[in-house]
């Protein structure tokens, strides 16, 4: 069943009386993460003690050698961008 068709499908159950009734009302389904999904702090802890630098980088000569990076850096741009317009045209 192809994603789009799937999550119509979820739509019209949960908007149905019925789901409302046992999810709202009767609390019989319920919503419930999957254990161990949530993100740690550690991930995205910012540590406050370390200043950005005021002087500027020159990227090009950091990179003028290195093709190999480059390339990978250009694909995970173009999956990025993919990606985000995937979700942007899914309507």
């Amino acid at each position: 069943m192809p994603e789009e068709e799937f999550n119509k499908l979820i739509s019209e159950a949960e908007n149905s009386p019925l789901f409302k009734r046992l999810s709202q009302k009767e609390k019989i389904i319920r919503y419930q993460r999957y254990p161990k999904t949530e993100i740690s702090s550690r991930f995205y802890q910012l540590n406050e003690e370390i200043a950005a630098g005021t002087g500027t980088l020159d990227i090009e000569s950091l990179l003028s050698d290195k093709e190999d990076i480059v390339r990978q850096i250009q694909k995970w741009g173009w999956r990025i961008l993919s990606d985000i317009s995937y979700f942007l045209n899914r309507g």
